[in-house]
Formats: structure tokens, sequence, C-alpha cells
């Protein structure tokens, strides 16, 4: 069932929710496939007992920890998102669950099972999020893909480095 993928750089995935109950077991598919994990989505629901209401943050996590992962429900803040692992599991607007899988200083790029990805502003993302996360930590084997805009970031910021220091 897991394959680890052999394409480092491709963007985040999505995966649609497909039906209101399942935005919680739709993000942890989303995380576990960028992981390598394929076709994970319809098992997950079994896996985890989505009930008609959904899922909680506590089964969400001890599913991950199924797969190998570590997973720790936290409270933080927003500058917590720019040093923590992402991607991470954010609970949203109250009752829906959505996917961090960037961020920085003046913006978060969101995957939501219920409509797709967005790029947010902090101001907009703070006030839906009630700064609780499901951080996951993968198993040591398995190597996580890299965005190619968090690539090109890293390579803008070493440029100015070296321009201030030249």
């Amino acid at each position: 069932m897991r394959r680890l993928q052999l394409q480092r750089f491709r963007p985040f995935p999505f995966l649609k929710q497909r039906d209101h109950s399942e935005c919680g077991t739709a993000c942890l598919a989303m995380i576990l496939q960028w992981y390598g994990f394929e076709n994970v989505q319809a098992a997950l629901r079994d896996i985890a007992g989505v009930w008609a209401y959904g899922t909680d943050l506590l089964t969400l996590a001890r599913t991950a920890e199924r797969f190998g992962f570590r997973a720790d429900g936290v409270r933080m803040q927003y500058e917590n998102l720019l040093s923590v692992p992402l991607p991470l599991v954010a609970h949203y607007r109250g009752n829906h669950f959505v996917v961090v899988y960037r961020a920085t200083e003046s913006h978060v790029w969101i995957a939501d099972p219920s409509i797709g990805k967005e790029k947010l502003t902090k101001d907009e993302f703070l006030a839906r999020w009630n700064g609780i996360a499901l951080l996951m930590e993968p198993p040591p084997q398995i190597v996580p893909h890299t965005d190619v805009a968090d690539i090109l970031e890293r390579y803008r910021q070493r440029q100015r480095t070296l321009g201030s220091l030249l």
C-alpha cells in the first residue's frame, strides 16, 4: 500500500473530501500522499472510524500513528508555523480541518478538502484558525517531497545573503 515516490519536486497534493464528514481523513490522506503513501483516502475512513459528524484530532493522531508517524495535537501561535515541520493539519472555522503546507511571515498556503488550495494572508488565516494543530513527524525511513516553491525561496534567501556579504 505504501510506495515512496521517486519524484522529489512536485506541488503539494490535493484530495477532495467525499462528504462533509471526511475533512479530517482527507487532510490526513493528503499528508500521507505527500510522504509517498498512495490510495489511502478510502481506507482512512474505515481506519479512523469516521462518524456522521466527522472525526476529531485525537482520532486523526492515532490513525497517523498507525502509519508510523509521530503525531501530536498542539495549541500554537502563528509564529510557530514558521518553525514547525510542515505539512500539518489545522483545526479551522470551528468544525473543519485543513492542511497547512507552507507558511511565511505574511501568508499561509492551505489545502482545504472542501474547496481546494488557497493562499491566505496571515490575517485571513488567523480569523479562521483557533490555534489547534496536529503536528506529524514521518518515520525515519520516509523522505518527504520538497515543494519547488520552498526550494526557490531558500535559493532567493541565499542569494540575498551572498549579495549582502559581497
